[in-house]
């Protein structure tokens, strides 16, 4: 499911010409797109957004991500209960 108030956004997509499609491979993050490359995962036990973040798309690299914490946008924008 889309997080709320998201927009679409072009995502460069990495393929393996070696590795057939999936059609039933999960998708995850604000791309909607498969597990690939570094991610991370929202703390939210609820997280509407997606679950599974791929830095490129939150922007993180391996030496900015977060250590501690970290909340999708999708749940940044909830009211703190």
């Amino acid at each position: 499911m889309p997080p709320p108030g998201s927009h679409k956004k072009e995502y460069a997509i990495p393929m393996d010409a070696d590795q057939p499609i999936d059609p039933n491979e999960p998708t995850y993050c604000v791309c909607h797109q498969v597990s690939f490359g570094d991610m991370i995962a929202c703390d939210n036990e609820n997280c509407q957004g997606g679950e599974w973040f791929h830095y490129t798309c939150v922007g993180l690299t391996p030496e900015t991500r977060f250590k501690g914490k970290w909340y999708c946008p999708t749940c940044r924008q909830q009211p703190q209960g």
